[in-house]
Formats: structure tokens, C-alpha cells, sequence
């Protein structure tokens, strides 16, 4: 029989200033039997747990040892880049990626800019201020592998770090949305300082506008990704709007799209505008959240209308239904909520209305979510008949 078991590429610290990369594989202790010839599996072998039987044998622990190693100092990268090499982790797939984690672990404190893995890769650099007092400068980076897309953050205060992981190779929208939507990559950018590395003009601004921590910024970056990219190199390319115009179009934006209570994310579609100087984006990008409010109000003219008709019948079963039910109070509040089931219920019955043009009768089976009032996923049975008649 063939014995088979998995290498793992693994760094550690030694001692203060040492590291060890090496091959591990977990450790492997021969297994007891039972009276009836059974492997006997304990939990834990000498404090590490077990995690199953190997060759038939033996029983697996999470301990990982190595014989294969070799250690080296944050100043001697190329000495454990060379054991990969020789070891033969460098040929796989994600070996870049995975090394370039390590290195961030012994160079924290080192800009995207000066690792050898970021070399020609899309990588933004800016300076920014968290108080009058103190000034730094902050960078953002794209790493494609193979197999995932990785973004990193790195700023003079707190290092670097990967901070997003997008499966696949994934379009600029999808970079821009992903900036823009994680908090961690929240600061107020210095779009004066900007400096572009690995990509084009427009598409590392579209970044820098998600990565800024204002809101309008993150607003045009996002609406930026409807148009198509040869518009975007057109907008923000050579002798296009700034950063800092397309800050003001976005502030804008956002202040028509909360009047109207529009939310940017709703917005899928955007119009080509005619020219692409700053009251032609603008216009473009206002006359998108018009539309969204527009059909926003069509639908709820026409939810309005088709259940209109039911609305008080509703009303009346919700007010039957509710009727003697215990009052509660919202977990962790003291804020006294309605009793379980009406919100449920009031659903159930316009949904069908809506649906079905009629309210439905008879003994049926509402399903909830968990979220009403914080309870559980379940489900309660009830009478319309009985609650109709009130």
C-alpha cells in the first residue's frame, strides 16, 4: 500500500528576530484497537486534537512538524524565497500570493510599493490627514493570482494588510465596489498627492474615489462603473474631470438622491452623456437617480392600487389576530413591540392580495423569518374565516 499525506508551505517566529518557512505535514501516532479489532479515535492525542485516521493506521493530529526548514531573518527574504524554489512550492499557483502574506507578516511596516510581489501591479498612493496635528501616507493595492483577487491596504500607521479576497478575476466594477463598501479601507484621501501606478488614469481614480472615506466620493466612483469603459478613459482620462471635480459631481448626486430617497446602489443603469465636461456627467448621473424615483413611485402607485381594495379587511384580521396577544419587549432595548405574528401575518395576507387579486380564506400556515422583533425562523397556523369575522 502506498501511503499518501499533504505538505503545507508554514513560516513561524523562532526566536525575536529569526524565522523558520518550511514543509510541514501533521504528525501521525499509531492507533490502539479495540477487543473487537476497531480503531479506537480519542479526541486528543498529548493535548492536540485528533483529526482522523491515516493509512488505515494511524490517527492524524493537528500537530505539524518539519525536517525540511530553513530560518532567516525579515532581512533575508531572498534566502526563504530561494528554499521555495528549491522545495518546489514556487511552481504552484498561488505560491506568489501566499508568500507575499508572509512577507507582510515580517515587514508589516514596509509600503505596498517596495515588495518585489507588487512590482508592476495596480498599486494607488496618497497622502492623507487624520488630525492637524499628524500627516501620513496610505496606499492601495491589487494582487490577481490565479485563482483569487486580493486587495491590500497598507498606511504609515498601521501597516499592511489584505484586507479584501474576491474570488476569480473580477471586473473594475466589482474592485470599486468592494473598496467602497468595506469600512477598512475608510480614509480621507489626499487626491492633490495621488499618485497612479500599474493601471490607467481613469481607472485608478475611479479607486481612489471608492477608497476615500466621503460619501460623494464613494457615490461617483460607483455610478463611474455604469458607464462603459471607453466613456470612463474619456471622463477621467488625459484632459478629463479630476478627482476633486468628480468629489463635487458626487456630493451633488447624493444630495438629489437623498431628497428623493434614492439609494446610489439601486442605480443600474446610466445614460451616455453627450460630452463629458462636468455639467454633462453631472446631468447624467442626476437624471439616473430622477429615474430610479420615478419608478420608485410608479411601483408604489401600483402596489398602492392593487391593494387599496384589501388594505382594510387586512388591517381588520392583523387587529383580530393581535387581539389578548401579550405585548413584548425588543431584546436588549425595554422598548415595547407589538405581539408576534402581525407583521408576519399583515405580509402574507398583501402578498397574496397582490398576487391573487383576492384574500385568501380558510386554515393556512405562516411562515416567518427570523428578524421580527429578533425571533426565531418558524412557523404558526391560523383561521382567516375565524379572523375575518373579527
Amino acid at each position: 500500500m502506498v501511503s499518501t499525506w499533504k505538505d503545507y508551505l508554514g513560516l513561524s517566529k523562532v526566536s525575536g528576530k529569526t524565522w523558520r518557512i518550511g514543509t510541514y505535514r501533521h504528525k501521525w501516532v499509531q492507533a490502539n484497537h479495540d477487543e473487537e479489532g476497531e480503531i479506537i479515535v480519542p479526541d486528543e492525542f498529548e493535548g492536540h486534537k485528533i483529526l482522523g485516521i491515516a493509512d488505515g493506521e494511524y490517527l492524524e493530529t493537528d500537530e505539524l512538524l518539519t525536517s525540511d526548514y530553513v530560518d532567516f531573518s525579515a532581512s533575508q527574504i531572498k534566502k526563504a524565497k530561494t528554499f521555495c524554489s528549491a522545495s518546489g512550492w514556487s511552481d504552484l499557483a498561488d505560491f506568489e500570493r501566499a508568500f507575499l502574506r508572509a512577507v507582510s507578516e515580517l515587514k508589516p511596516n514596509i509600503p505596498l510599493t517596495k515588495y518585489v510581489e507588487f512590482k508592476g501591479r495596480p498599486v494607488l498612493r496618497t497622502g492623507y490627514n487624520t488630525n492637524p496635528s499628524y500627516s501620513g501616507a496610505a496606499e492601495l493595492g491589487i494582487f490577481q493570482a490565479p485563482t483569487v483577487t486580493e486587495i491590500w491596504a497598507w498606511d504609515s500607521e498601521v501597516g499592511a494588510e489584505c484586507v479584501v479576497s474576491i474570488s476569480g478575476n473580477p471586473d473594475l466594477k466589482s474592485l470599486v465596489n468592494a473598496v467602497a463598501k468595506d469600512e477598512r479601507f475608510v480614509g480621507p484621501i489626499d487626491f492633490e498627492s495621488l499618485q497612479i501606478k500599474g493601471m490607467s488614469q481613469s481607472d485608478g481614480v475611479m479607486l481612489a474615489l471608492a477608497w476615500d472615506g466621503d460619501e460623494s466620493s464613494k457615490a461617483a466612483a460607483k455610478l463611474l462603473t455604469l458607464f462603459p469603459a471607453e466613456y470612463i478613459s474619456k471622463v477621467l482620462g488625459k484632459g478629463g474631470l479630476s478627482a476633486v471635480d468628480m468629489l463635487q459631481i458626487g456630493a451633488q448626486v447624493l444630495e438629489i438622491a437623498n431628497e428623493l430617497e434614492v439609494a446610489i446602489d439601486d442605480i443600474n443603469r446610466i445614460f451616455i452623456p453627450v460630452s463629458f465636461d462636468e455639467e454633462a456627467v453631472l446631468k447624467s448621473m442626476t437624471d439616473a437617480v430622477r429615474r430610479i424615483a420615478a419608478n420608485q413611485r410608479r411601483r408604489e402607485t401600483l402596489y398602492t392600487t392593487q391593494i387599496k381594495p384589501f388594505s382594510a379587511a387586512i388591517e381588520n384580521m392583523v387587529v383580530a389576530f393581535l387581539k389578548g396577544k401579550p405585548k413584548r419587549y425588543y431584546p436588549g432595548s425595554g422598548y415595547v413591540v407589538p405581539p408576534a405574528g402581525g407583521t408576519s401575518l399583515r405580509k402574507f395576507l398583501t402578498d397574496y392580495a397582490k398576487k391573487n387579486k383576492t384574500l385568501p380564506t380558510g386554515k393556512v400556515t405562516i411562515i416567518y423569518d427570523k428578524g421580527e422583533f429578533g425571533s426565531p425562523r418558524g412557523s404558526f397556523d391560523v383561521d382567516l374565516d375565524v379572523l375575518a369575522k373579527g
